[in-house]
């Protein structure tokens, strides 16, 4: 059996079984012990007590703000979503006096990831904007209740 018979007929998500060969885990061409992992894997992978222990016990190992990190972006399924989000969170409006402009972060992703964004990726990037923004203003409102609290 090859990877791709297998990923056709598996309950493990694409993404995921994507990364596991780009990342040399297994070869296109599947051994004997390959396949008795990915089985494994799959026995396991809908099973929420035991999904729940296996993030846990990953995440636990992470300092509090990588988890927050991880957890903000959860929902973000690619790279350029992360990295636009990542730029608008981080954005200091201090500095510069004004918000980070949809066009500079449109000229970023050409630059970094090679493609413009269609109408549909235009959408969701004023979706990861607003979502980095509301981020934003309830860390704002967090941290002056706590000032607020200290006087």
């Amino acid at each position: 059996m090859n990877f791709a018979e297998f990923a056709e007929t598996s309950k493990i998500p694409a993404a995921v079984l994507r990364k596991i060969f780009t990342n040399g885990l297994v070869e296109n061409s599947l051994s004997e012990a390959d396949i008795i992992g990915l089985k494994f894997l799959e026995r396991i992978w809908g099973n929420d007590a035991v999904c729940h222990v296996w993030i846990r016990r990953y995440l636990i190992k992470k300092s509090k703000k990588a988890r927050e990190a991880f957890l903000n972006t959860a929902d973000l399924e690619t790279k350029w979503e992360r990295y636009a989000f990542s730029r608008f969170l981080n954005n200091d409006t201090k500095q510069s006096g004004r918000n980070l402009r949809m066009s500079t972060v449109v000229d970023d992703l050409k630059n970094h990831f090679n493609f413009e964004p269609n109408h549909f990726q235009l959408r969701q990037l004023y979706a990861v904007r607003e979502k980095a923004y509301n981020l934003r203003k309830k860390k704002k409102k967090e941290e002056a209740l706590l000032v607020k609290q200290r006087n």
